[in-house]
């Protein structure tokens, strides 16, 4: 049989070439299709046709689903086999459909390869009446042996070939299509059942006849459950030998015929499947277009029960209602009693061709948890019963996020107002110590033509308090631009350590007012931006510092306790304390305690966002007159 290979992939081509001539047929190749029919006519112009065309159905220049179709229009008697890649099945069975006789899909199998040959080849057997010629290996070391066994094969119609010994065999059966091999069990350097395993690591597509000498029954035996059809004892009776190698190929026609009418019930199946899918297209346009609409849509009777519905609707609530339950229940009793009021206006609807638009349900499930849907509904004007058609919208999403938007806008307002408090704030503030600088070099100025080295240095006091003042406003300004924000990645730090740097930059303050600051031992490290946290206990220090101006022995404590929040850090000072009922206030913007004017009413609003930005919490334990207490959580190594 004469094979032409035309496939754009040179790799692939070679690789089909070597494994036909392994079966003995002239095979050619070209990796374009261009000229393919010329070269088709030239070649059976010349009386050497070509029976086989394996063909690729996407090359460039020239589809392959075309060139069949002008190949079928010329050459009925060119078998062809589609080579297709992953995806293109559907176009396969479409190429059978106009004439091609088989396909295999990349990356090609040899055993799918070799099937389809071997139906092509059964197939003009059949229509040239001629029956499949079967071609022998027999591997003996004996020669004499070999060539009286070859010549009895020859003689019943088989074509044979001889090895003398494994190796030789072994090559052979790699290189060319073998049926059958005849192997002595006892050969130098490889025996027989050494190469029939190599044999079969290469295809399985044949049968073995094992032959023993004597006293090798059990490695006969052994060789059956290996996969052996028969054994033949020495000296050998070509009776016996022609009876087994006749029963053998006619269980390798058997097996190769019901790969051949497995394929072909394979094929048939496709043809069919890939028909009705077609009709089903066609029958079903509109319900498919249904279907893929992304709201939930259903078909009720007048007595609101559903009598279709689509893909969306089982998807959406596929955990609320069991799919076979869907059709013939009552909406109603999907959606609740709470939300009757949808079936009076669907019922209402019914039969009149009207419409109910946006209306809006919630609903609530175990497992949907809270949703919010959409109902557009129309009463249909039909002869058989009427209907009702409700297209059911998930807006929960859409809901949210219009919340979300109008939560964020009223915070952005309620911040601009603030921000605008704090500029009007900021700007009075800066004033006051500008107008008192102002007026104190103005007396520095008399001052210093009168000598009066005492009202000098009271003058450049109220001066320093001045810029102090002026200092913190600033401060608290540039930390209001970034409030709350975490500046650094976060990192394990020794809370000690934390506290540590704390201290030493509030050192000058702790020390020219007197306070006593205590420290406990062994803190645990935490999982934060240390150059916030920092700032936290700065704050911390500074306001307990101003909350007790007027207390003999000031003190203040830093430290930690295990309690039910996990582990709680605190800063405690046993100053005026602050009444309950200003614990929450203290955290507010521009809030200030009436006892206390010193701050600008910002620090504690910092301190608490940096908290919350690291997840943690923090609130106020004090009472008038008893000291305060400043608790928070961080999260802790």
């Amino acid at each position: 049989m004469k094979v032409l290979v035309v496939d754009d992939e040179e790799g692939i081509c070679k690789r089909l070439q070597q494994e036909l001539r392994k079966e003995g047929y002239e095979v050619d190749y070209t990796t374009s299709p261009v000229g393919v029919l010329e070269k088709i006519k030239e070649a059976k112009e010349k009386g050497k046709g070509y029976e086989l065309l394996l063909l690729d159905l996407r090359m460039p220049q020239m589809n392959g689903f075309e060139l069949l179709k002008q190949i079928r229009e010329v050459y009925l008697d060119l078998d062809v086999i589609i080579i297709t890649g992953y995806g293109d099945e559907a176009k396969a069975t479409e190429a059978i459909r106009i004439g091609a006789f088989d396909y295999l899909r990349k990356p090609i199998s040899m055993e799918e390869l070799r099937t389809a040959v071997f139906r092509v080849r059964q197939k003009r057997a059949a229509t040239e009446k001629k029956a499949l010629k079967h071609r022998m290996l027999v591997v003996d070391d004996e020669p004499d042996l070999c060539e009286r066994v070859k010549r009895e094969l020859e003689k019943e119609g088989y074509e044979a070939a001889v090895a003398h010994d494994g190796f030789e065999g072994l090559e052979y059966f790699k290189n060319n299509r073998v049926d059958a091999v005849i192997a002595d069990i006892r050969m130098p350097m490889m025996d027989g059942l050494e190469m029939l395993d190599k044999c079969r690591e290469i295809t399985d597509d044949f049968v073995s006849i094992v032959i023993t000498g004597y006293g090798d029954h059990e490695t006969a035996i052994e060789a059956l459950k290996l996969g052996a059809f028969d054994y033949l004892k020495k000296p050998i009776s070509l009776d016996e030998l022609i009876t087994s190698v006749s029963k053998g190929i006619e269980v390798l026609e058997l097996r190769r015929g019901l790969a051949a009418r497995k394929r072909e019930l394979e094929i048939e199946s496709e043809l069919k499947e890939q028909y009705a899918k077609k009709i089903e297209r066609e029958k079903n346009f509109s319900a498919n277009i249904i279907a893929t609409v992304p709201d939930s849509l259903l078909v009720l009777d007048k007595d609101l029960r559903i009598k279709s519905a689509n893909r969306t609707f089982y998807e959406t609530f596929r955990t609320d209602i069991e799919p076979e339950k869907v059709i013939g229940t009552c909406i109603t009793d999907i959606f609740g009693y709470e939300n009757g009021r949808l079936g009076t206006k669907l019922t209402n609807l019914f039969g009149t061709g009207d419409m109910l638009e946006n209306f809006e349900l919630h609903y609530l499930s175990e497992k949907l948890g809270e949703r919010i849907f959409n109902i557009t509904a129309r009463g249909m004007l039909i002869a058989e019963g009427g209907g009702e058609l409700v297209v059911i919208g998930d807006i929960t999403e859409r809901k949210r996020a219009q919340e979300e938007r109008e939560r964020l806008l009223e915070e952005l307002e309620a911040s601009n107002i603030e921000m605008e408090r704090y500029i009007y704030t900021v700007s009075h503030d800066l004033r006051s110590p500008l107008v008192t600088i102002q007026g104190f070099v103005g007396m520095l100025r008399e001052d210093l033509k009168q000598n009066q080295r005492e009202a000098e240095e009271k003058d450049l006091k109220y001066i320093e308090n001045a810029a102090i003042k002026m200092d913190r406003l600033l401060t608290d300004t540039l930390e209001l631009s970034r409030i709350g924000r975490v500046v650094n990645p976060p990192e394990d730090v020794p809370f000690g350590e934390i506290v540590k740097e704390a201290m030493d930059q509030t050192s000058e303050q702790t020390k020219s007012s007197g306070v006593e600051i205590t420290v406990a031992e062994d803190f645990p490290a935490v999982h934060v931006d240390q150059m916030r946290i920092v700032e936290v206990l700065v704050n911390l220090i500074v306001n307990g510092i101003n909350f007790m101006a007027e207390q003999p022995h000031p003190k203040i404590e830093i430290g930690y306790r295990i309690d039910g929040e996990g582990t709680v850090f605190f800063v405690r000072d046993n100053g005026i304390g602050i009444d309950k009922s200003q614990h929450e206030k203290v955290f507010g913007l521009f809030y200030q305690v009436e006892k206390n004017n010193k701050g600008t009413g910002v620090g504690l609003a910092i301190v608490k966002r940096i908290i919350e930005g690291h997840n943690g919490r923090i609130w106020i334990e004090s009472e008038e007159g008893k000291g305060c207490t400043v608790c928070f959580t961080l999260p802790v190594v």
